[in-house]
């Protein structure tokens, strides 16, 4: 026999509703909770070793490195340094125009003999030639290559480890009629105090558009110069999204321009495939606020033909090479070498300021 349920009445009904409200409650906070722990847990996602080895390059204590005190030379302060050890790493500068009578930014590597990265407090002393007085120490700064991965290319797969994801920085006061800059360069690892002495040559003029002058009005390569095949005009694995529109074309914008030489493929220094990783990470977040050029370095991407145009025009000597342009048509500045993101993004500020 079927027994007939009595029908309810209003106040069940309206603790139904209430019972039902309290649940969706219960569960909204839950997955609220579960959501602030997965953002928690992906905020405190472990440091990688070779950025923890970066960081630890910072800050530079200068009380603990020999002072120059105005009269000792490099070699003394080596010795100092290293109680008369000798010199047991590579300094290897990433640029190589330098200009006399302005601050040259100097972006370098310091390496073992084995040619392994080494990451420490470094410090840099200066002197007008080898056996001259040095002055210093200078802090230098460590700068980490953290590139998301959606940025990161094929082609640039292993350069990272090679080039130990990061360089050091130290802009260089070059006075007007100096000739070359001497250079000692100490950084501490653990207990030890590795030394490494190296040399700048110095320019009397830029070969290159300096910060101030007009960039050359001139044809870059396109997509459709390139008759529509990316791979033509560039090496890079995936080629990059910089090739829409010519520096002749983009100068009458009146845009900040990025204007970045590099050879992925066929970069002796293997740091060109991650700036340009790194400017495909800036132009994201920058969007039509500036424009973004890539100029591949050698004719038929073979280097046994010689230069591009574009590079002969522009008269760099080395890659990569960037110039950030104002919205004037001037050179605003000059990267030469690797950069992260910080420093084109505040390039690229400084470049939307300058105006006619």
């Amino acid at each position: 026999m079927l027994s007939v349920s009595k029908p309810r009445g209003p106040r069940y009904i309206v603790r139904i509703r209430m019972a039902i409200r309290r649940i969706a409650a219960t569960m909204a906070i839950a997955l609220l909770t579960v959501a602030t722990v997965g953002c928690g847990e992906q905020a405190k996602k472990p440091t990688p070793a070779w950025l923890m080895q970066i960081e630890a390059a910072e800050p530079v204590d200068l009380d603990s490195y020999p002072k120059s005190d105005g009269v000792k030379t490099l070699d003394q302060l080596r010795r100092e340094a290293q109680g008369g050890a000798v010199d047991d790493t590579v300094f290897m500068p990433a640029a190589n125009d330098f200009v006399a009578g302005r601050v040259n930014r100097l972006p370098f590597g310091i390496f073992s003999l084995d040619n392994t990265p080494l990451w420490g407090p470094t410090v840099i002393y200066l002197a007008d030639r080898p056996a001259g007085v040095a002055s210093g120490p200078f802090p230098v700064r460590a700068m980490a290559l953290d590139v998301p991965k959606q940025h990161r290319s094929k082609t640039s797969a292993s350069d990272y480890e090679t080039i130990g994801s990061g360089f050091y920085r130290f802009d260089v006061k070059a006075k007007p009629k100096a000739r070359s800059i001497s250079l000692l360069a100490l950084t501490r690892v653990d207990d030890a105090v590795h030394a490494a002495l190296g040399e700048i040559d110095l320019a009397k003029d830029d070969p290159a558009p300096a910060p101030g002058e007009r960039a050359p009005a001139i044809k870059t390569d396109t997509l459709k110069s390139a008759d529509g095949d990316v791979t033509k005009i560039d090496t890079r694995v995936p080629p990059s999204d910089m090739h829409d529109i010519s520096l002749d074309a983009a100068l009458k914008l009146h845009k900040p321009i990025v204007l970045l030489f590099a050879t992925p493929s066929f970069c002796k220094s293997r740091v060109c495939a991650p700036v340009v990783d790194v400017a495909g990470q800036v132009m994201s977040r920058t969007g039509d606020d500036a424009i973004f050029i890539h100029q591949e370095i050698y004719r038929d991407n073979d280097p046994n033909k010689g230069f591009r145009r574009p590079v002969l025009r522009f008269g760099i000597t080395s890659e990569p090479f960037t110039f950030v342009i104002g919205a004037d048509g001037r050179v605003s500045d000059q990267l030469q070498g690797p950069f992260v993101a910080e420093e084109l993004e505040a390039a690229i500020k400084r470049a939307a300021a300058q105006r006619d």
